[in-house]
């Protein structure tokens, strides 16, 4: 029997290939990896703070209020396009969102049905505006329509309660989604 000599597992004291790509491989994905942020760091938009006003609401809906102007100020923030701010004077824009109906319809029900299947649609009205500090329209009184299904598990008016978080997360998505894309 032979013996080797040298440490067991360094092949003699070299480090193995494979070793060798992985490190190399690891540099590279780091170095590239470095710049890379969330969001459109990097657009092009004529300000760099925007202010967020209280949300008018013009239908009876509990929490909506609160619930899209939480979702519209995490929605900037995590997006990187602009930095929020409370200050409404010292903003470089101001975004103001109204609510102004909801339109309700019955999607599917069966004759024979307990209330499980039945599905409502509601549609909220939103109209936006962005302004700049001056005064100056960068956006005009744009209509965004949102739809949304509400199955009756429990309830139309338990159901549709549970569900406007993620409505308002989506509408704040959709609103600001045009506002980033509009530069």
């Amino acid at each position: 029997m032979k013996l080797r000599s040298g440490c067991i597992g360094t092949h003699g004291g070299r480090p193995p290939l494979l070793l060798l790509s992985v490190l190399v491989l690891l540099v590279c994905l780091a170095h590239g990896c470095a710049s890379y942020h969330l969001g459109k760091v990097g657009r092009d938009v004529p300000f760099r703070t925007l202010h967020i006003a209280p949300v008018v609401v013009n239908i009876p809906v509990p929490d909506l209020q609160t619930e899209l102007e939480r979702a519209l100020r995490t929605t900037v923030i995590q997006s990187g396009v602009a930095d929020l701010q409370g200050d409404k004077q010292r903003a470089d824009a101001i975004l103001e969102v109204h609510i102004e109906s909801e339109k309700r319809d019955t999607v599917a029900t069966l004759a024979g049905d307990t209330g499980v299947a039945d599905v409502m649609s509601r549609e909220w009205q939103v109209r936006y505006t962005l302004t700049d500090r001056t005064g100056r329209i960068l956006i005009a009184d744009t209509a965004l329509p949102t739809l949304s299904l509400v199955f009756r598990e429990g309830g139309f008016a338990e159901s549709y309660r549970q569900k406007i978080p993620a409505m308002a997360d989506q509408l704040a998505n959709d609103i600001l989604d045009t506002v980033w894309a509009t530069w």
